[in-house]
């Protein structure tokens, strides 16, 4: 009998992290012993005046991943490939058209849609390969599944020839060496964190004035500033799911109520968008500039711990070098 399988495979269902390319990545990677901290906290979102943000992160993906001790290999791969991938305990994150994929019931033979699987194991016998998926569209629970060998080829195939017209199709995930020294704390310098603060400062301070005495331009720039507050949500939750504040029930409750504040503030944009009614933030203007008010000391609790821990990290590589 001819199987085998990945052990190690971590789906990973924290939150949604950017696409499901990212979550197949990070599942992946787990078997390697690498831990998600990097990976997210690459993703820091830098925090600009005029409800702008930015999320190219502190290193390039090839240079991270050299540090983190892991390779993407861009390919295609047949049945033979894919296996002897898995023998070398290699993942391989495959993209595929749902539209042929028949564990989707949402999208089989219903809608053509390019979508990121991770194949981890595979069963000759049974023809059946052992994968992380989500079990229909935006849903943001990854789970394990077993599905047809041959089907998931054929989705596949067809990611190539139809949805994306894309030459290479699959990342191979191969580990390269012991990934326990590195620390991305490293590269996020006083800098960032301290502009980050004065970004959001800048941006609190211009919501407080337009609030109280320009509603045309709320009016004016509501998408941009309920994108921006959603920007600002998702990347406290991605925070908050980092170590340095999941080992600490105090650091988790400050950026936890940060995190609450925001989607509270967002909600009311949300409201005011959506029934275009801009009286709404007058006749509860009070109420939103706490609001505003509760962010802003949140936020300087969350970036005075975001500096402690980042001095702790610089005083760490000066004693080593």
């Amino acid at each position: 009998m001819e199987k085998n399988k990945i052990n190690g495979i971590k789906p990973f269902n924290e939150f949604f992290f950017k696409s499901c390319y990212y979550h197949q990545l990070l599942a992946g990677i787990a078997c390697f012993g690498v831990d998600k901290d990097a990976i997210l906290l690459n993703s820091f979102t830098s925090i600009q005046p005029g409800f702008n943000t930015g999320k190219n992160g502190f290193l390039r993906e090839e240079k991270l991943e050299r540090l983190l001790g892991y390779k993407r290999i861009h390919c295609n791969i047949s049945r033979a490939k894919l296996m002897r991938c898995i023998n070398k305990s290699q993942p391989v994150i495959m993209g595929v058209d749902c539209y042929y994929l028949d564990s989707r019931p949402d999208t089989y033979l219903i809608q053509h849609m390019p979508h990121f699987v991770l194949i981890y194991g595979y069963d000759v016998d049974n023809k059946t390969a052992n994968i992380v998926d989500h079990q229909y569209r935006n849903s943001y629970t990854y789970i394990e599944k077993t599905v047809s060998l041959d089907n998931i080829l054929l989705a596949n195939k067809m990611f190539r020839k139809g949805v994306l017209n894309r030459k290479r199709s699959c990342y191979i995930l191969k580990k390269k060496r012991i990934t326990s020294l590195f620390d991305v704390w490293q590269y996020i310098d006083e800098k960032k964190i301290n502009d980050n603060r004065e970004g959001s400062l800048k941006n609190i301070n211009e919501l407080r004035r337009i609030i109280n005495y320009d509603l045309d331009a709320v009016r004016e720039n509501v998408e941009k500033i309920t994108n921006y507050l959603n920007d600002l949500k998702t990347f406290y939750y991605m925070l908050s799911k980092i170590n340095y504040f999941t080992e600490s029930q105090e650091r988790q409750k400050s950026i936890m109520m940060l995190v609450s504040a925001y989607s509270n503030i967002l909600s009311l944009f949300w409201k005011v968008k959506a029934q275009n009614n801009y009286d709404y933030i007058s006749r509860h203007s009070d109420n939103v500039l706490r609001k505003l008010t509760e962010i802003e000391e949140l936020e300087k609790t969350v970036y005075d711990l975001l500096l402690e821990v980042r001095k702790k990290d610089e005083s760490i590589y000066s004693d080593k070098s």
